[in-house]
C-alpha cells in the first residue's frame, strides 16, 4: 500500500472520529443543560440553538475549506462587519434591498479575490494576508459610518423579515439556508475535481503542482469562496436586528476557526469535514446558549471557554500530526 494511500485512510478514519466525539461532547452537554434548567428544551430556546448554529455552520464551512489547503482565512469576521455595513449604508440611502443585498455580495466577492490574489499570486503567506485585511476593512467600516452605530428597521422590508424570521414547515430559513449550502458544498467537495484539487493542495503542494494543478487557482477561489460565505452569514445575522456597530462581527473569525478545527479540520492542510464542522457548530452554539441564557453566569465566560476549546482543538490537531507523521515514517522504513 502506497504512504498516499494509508494518509487518505487516516484522514477518512480522523474525520469519522472526530465527528463521533463532538457528537458526543454535543449529547453531554445538551443532557447536562437540560437536567440544570428545564427552560433549555423549550421550543424557543432549542429554535434559537438551530439559528445560531445555522450561523456558525455557513462562516465556518468557509473556514473548513481553507483550513483544507493548508491556509487560513482571520478576515471573516471583518467582511462581515463591512459586508453588513454596506447592506445598511445602501438601505439607508436607497431604500433598495436588492440593491443593498446585491453590493453586499459582491463585496464579498471582491473581498475574496483580494485575499487569494495576495495570498496565490504575491505570494504573502495567508496569516499575514488576511490579518491585514482585518484592519484594512474594518477601518474602511469605520470611515463610512463616521465611527458611528448605523440603525435601519427592516420592518417594513420583507426579504430581511423572512431571512431574519421566517419559517418552511416549521423549520427557520437560516436553517433551511444552511441545510442547502451544507448539500451544495459536499457536492462540490466529494464530487468535483474542485474539490479533489482542495484536498490534493492541502496534504502536499508539490505533488499537485506536478500532476498539473493550478494552485494559484484553487487557492484564489477557495478564499473567495470563504469570503462569500462569510458575507451570507453576515446577511443572516443582522436580518434580525436594526442596527450595528462598527465592531459589528468582531471575533467571529476565531469562532469559525475554532468550529472547524473541532469539526476535524487540520492546520496543516489536507483534511477537513462538513458534517463534523456542522456538528462542531451545534456544540458551539449550545456552549453559548448556556453560558449566557440558561446557566445566568457572566458572560464573559463564553470568552474563556472558547479560547479553552480552540487550544484544546489546536492540541488535538499537533497529536494527530505527530502520529500521522511518525506511522508515515515507520511505513518508509519498511519499504526501505
Amino acid at each position: 500500500m502506497k504512504k498516499n494511500d494509508m494518509s487518505d485512510i487516516f484522514n477518512k478514519i480522523f474525520s469519522k472520529l472526530s465527528s463521533i466525539g463532538v457528537g458526543f461532547l454535543v449529547i453531554t452537554f445538551f443532557v447536562f443543560l437540560s437536567i440544570k434548567t428545564p427552560y433549555f428544551l423549550s421550543g424557543e430556546n432549542l429554535l434559537s440553538i438551530l439559528r445560531m448554529a445555522s450561523f456558525y455552520s455557513i462562516g465556518a464551512w468557509g473556514a473548513t475549506i481553507v483550513l483544507m489547503t493548508g491556509g487560513v482565512d482571520l478576515s471573516v469576521g471583518s467582511n462581515i462587519g463591512l459586508t453588513s455595513g454596506i447592506l445598511f449604508l445602501l438601505l439607508m440611502w436607497t431604500k433598495n434591498i436588492f440593491l443593498a443585498l446585491t453590493c453586499a455580495i459582491i463585496s464579498g466577492l471582491i473581498i475574496g479575490v483580494i485575499n487569494g490574489f495576495i495570498i496565490a499570486k504575491v505570494k504573502v503567506p495567508a496569516f499575514i494576508a488576511t490579518l491585514s485585511m482585518v484592519y484594512i476593512l474594518r477601518g474602511i467600516l469605520y470611515i463610512f459610518s463616521n465611527a458611528d452605530l448605523l440603525m435601519f428597521s427592516f420592518g417594513k422590508i420583507k426579504v430581511m423579515d423572512i431571512l431574519g424570521y421566517g419559517t418552511l414547515g416549521g423549520i427557520q430559513i437560516p436553517v433551511i439556508i444552511a441545510i442547502i449550502i451544507f448539500i451544495i458544498l459536499t457536492i462540490l467537495l466529494k464530487e468535483t475535481k474542485f474539490g479533489k484539487c482542495i484536498v490534493a493542495v492541502g496534504s502536499n503542494k508539490q505533488a499537485a503542482k506536478n500532476v498539473g494543478i493550478r494552485i494559484d487557482n484553487i487557492l484564489i477561489l477557495t478564499y473567495i469562496l470563504s469570503s462569500i460565505l462569510a458575507t451570507l452569514a453576515g446577511i443572516l445575522m443582522i436580518a434580525r436586528v436594526s442596527n450595528i456597530y462598527p465592531n459589528y462581527g468582531e471575533g467571529f473569525e476565531l469562532e469559525v476557526i475554532a468550529t472547524a478545527l473541532i469539526g476535524g479540520a487540520s492546520l496543516e492542510g489536507g483534511r477537513g469535514s462538513l458534517l463534523g464542522t456542522a456538528i462542531a457548530a451545534i456544540l458551539i452554539a449550545i456552549v453559548n446558549n448556556g453560558i449566557i441564557l440558561v446557566l445566568n453566569i457572566n458572560p464573559f465566560w463564553y470568552k474563556v471557554v472558547m479560547g479553552s476549546i480552540i487550544l484544546i482543538a489546536v492540541f488535538l490537531d499537533k497529536l494527530v500530526d505527530i502520529r500521522k507523521t511518525k506511522s508515515n515514517y515507520k511505513l518508509q522504513e519498511k519499504i526501505l
